[in-house]
């Protein structure tokens, strides 16, 4: 267990997807994701096994949550900035994004 002020340490944050490619490089299938979190945190980017549910092309402008307080992570020749949250499909689907359910002003905190 831990208490509320451990779960605050998490910065998580809305971000709109602005770019999205394969990455063909990462060892599980992923794309490259360019998340535009606001004019605080600006352009970060995030490697994404989302493969299964989405196409680079429908990821476009679509609003996700981050985490944006983890350290940076190099993924082959990528480096991942933020870690942009999921949850497991149905029946091994794949990762399905999570979204604020209405629009939210970019770099939003979740509390």
């Amino acid at each position: 267990m831990i208490n509320f002020d451990d779960f605050l340490k998490v910065d998580i944050r809305v971000g709109m997807i602005r770019r999205a490619e394969p990455f063909p490089k990462a060892r599980k299938p992923a794309y490259k994701l360019w998340i535009d979190l606001g004019e605080t945190l600006g352009v970060k980017k995030s490697s994404a096994q989302i493969t299964e549910q989405y196409r680079p092309e429908d990821l476009e402008n679509q609003l996700v949550l981050c985490v944006v307080n983890f350290p940076p992570r190099q993924i082959a020749d990528f480096m991942s900035e933020v870690l942009t949250l999921g949850v497991d499909g149905h029946d091994n689907s794949g990762v399905i994004l999570l979204q604020p359910e209405r629009d939210a002003p970019l770099g939003s905190r979740v509390y």
